[in-house]
């Protein structure tokens, strides 16, 4: 059974920046993420054969993610300021996909 992700944009705070999220079906794990300085990144998100999830960015860079903060370049474009951007939607994939899959007791 797949985790609930409602459809829709979603505005957050993260680090004192106003967030926007385009959420898409949680099934093709596709995001459309525009971080607080108005940089707008396209996301896929992908079971990695090995372990972890493969996130590619942009279509222009992949990377591997593997929880909490650890994540791997791959190839293709790497900055920093991606490499934070990746940090911070793959935390909120986390949360959303252990909030919904993990109800806390008395839920």
């Amino acid at each position: 059974m797949q985790p609930y992700v409602p459809s829709g944009s979603l505005q957050i705070m993260l680090g004192g920046k106003g967030m926007r999220f385009d959420l898409q079906d949680w099934a093709s794990s596709f995001y459309v993420f525009e971080n607080g300085d108005g940089t707008k990144y396209t996301v896929h998100v992908t079971e990695a054969q090995y372990g972890g999830l493969y996130v590619i960015c942009n279509e222009s860079s992949l990377w591997r993610w593997h929880g909490e903060g650890d994540i791997k370049f791959l190839c293709g474009n790497n900055n920093e300021y991606t490499r934070r951007a990746m940090i911070t939607i793959m935390a909120y994939h986390d949360s959303k996909f252990i909030d919904e899959s993990h109800p806390q007791e008395g839920d």
